[in-house]
């Protein structure tokens, strides 16, 4: 029964051989393209899906109402929120944040090369524990001279990756390596994290990570339990309104949740918006 379907449907391929060419190539172009979109929106909605326990990684995010109406949406927020986070809500969750420069000069004995360079707390691997290569993480909190690199990074500025213990320069600073992270894969928002060194508001210009109004670095914040992700806004936006005051200032008479509108974004959705 089966053999005489195929011998049929032989037949009339080979009676009408234009139109079942024509058939036969657009079935294999609508196929391919199904496919194709499927593979694209598959790594799409994988982005950053690799952190254990991604639901509850957040980064947060702020809308600045300015005085005269003006609205102001940025990724990145304010340089004391995790301070603040870290002092007020460490019951509830781990907060660290992440400042990338992405011109910087680097200098390898003779050699000079441009790289983008991050600066990050030394909470960051408690939310994103990067797997090392050569080194241990917590190395990089002992001073501001510690660094850490990739693997790409460190081939190409010294083409190996056995590279604890070497020195180079970063704007005429030098640093010492003390890690080595594998590459992240490429579905992760943070996959350009090539040379990261630990933050600290004495390497920045003076006060630029202590105002309120000026959004300087990306911050994220890991939930101890996912459940009291919904009500945290509420919670934080009742705390600044406490402690943080835009008395005096051109803000007034704003209180600090009016001027500031802080969102949460799940980590597996900063790809996407």
């Amino acid at each position: 029964m089966f053999q005489m379907y195929i011998r049929t449907g032989l037949r009339v391929l080979f009676r009408n051989k234009t139109y079942s060419l024509i058939s036969v190539i657009g079935l294999a172009v609508a196929l391919t393209a199904t496919l194709l979109v499927f593979l694209f929106a598959r790594h799409e909605l994988s982005y950053d899906s690799q952190w254990p326990e991604a639901v509850r990684i957040h980064r947060l995010e702020v809308t600045y109402h300015n005085p005269g109406g003006d609205i102001q949406s940025v990724s990145s927020a304010p340089g004391p929120l995790v301070p603040f986070l870290q002092n007020h809500f460490s019951s509830q969750l781990v907060a660290s944040r992440a400042k990338s420069i992405r011109r910087n000069s680097i200098i390898v004995g003779d050699e000079v090369f441009e790289a983008r360079v991050t600066y990050v707390d030394d909470t960051f691997f408690e939310i994103f524990p990067l797997e090392m290569l050569e080194g241990q993480r917590e190395a990089l909190s002992a001073d501001n001279s510690s660094v850490m690199l990739s693997e790409k990074m460190a081939l190409k500025l010294f083409g190996r990756t056995e590279v604890i213990g070497e020195t180079f320069l970063v704007n005429q600073n030098a640093l010492k390596v003390v890690a080595v992270m594998r590459d992240l894969p490429r579905n992760s928002h943070l996959q350009s994290l090539d040379i990261v060194t630990r933050l600290d508001p004495s390497r920045f210009r003076e006060g630029l990570l202590e105002q309120w109004a000026n959004p300087q670095a990306y911050s994220y914040v890991k939930f101890n339990d996912p459940a009291t992700a919904p009500g945290f806004l509420k919670q934080l936006n009742a705390a600044l309104d406490q402690n943080v005051s835009f008395e005096n200032t051109p803000i007034a008479p704003k209180t600090a949740s009016e001027f500031m509108e802080l969102t949460l974004l799940n980590v597996s959705d900063i790809h996407l918006y």
